[in-house]
């Protein structure tokens, strides 16, 4: 039995569908390991807003501005995903003790 040749479109439809399926296991497991990760090794660190602006998806004008903290002499940005906030605020960030690269703002008062 001869084994057919791919052809340039079946190795299209392959590299498509492995994309596709990386995007959803970012997406879905991405929030899921953060939370895990932070849930058993995360520590606290005060960050301060910078002026780096994160445009909001859908909106034209509306964004955040990024924070920034430093863990052993290298600096960690993120989005802080908070309108209100304005370059020099202060903000309390949780990260990962081994992976500073994991981090969100912590929840305040509901936020």
């Amino acid at each position: 039995m001869q084994m057919k040749k791919k052809s340039l479109k079946d190795w299209g439809s392959i590299a498509v569908s492995v994309l596709i399926l990386g995007y959803l296991i970012y997406v879905f497991a991405d929030p899921a390991l953060t939370d895990a990760l932070l849930k058993n090794g995360g520590q606290h660190i005060k960050a301060v807003i910078i002026d780096d602006k994160n445009y909001l998806p859908n909106h034209s004008t509306a964004f955040s501005y990024s924070y920034q903290f430093i863990v052993q002499g290298k600096v960690y940005t993120n989005d802080s995903r908070d309108e209100a906030l304005r370059i020099g605020d202060s903000i309390e960030v949780e990260y990962f003790k081994g992976w500073p690269g994991f981090n969100r703002p912590v929840e305040v008062d509901g936020k």
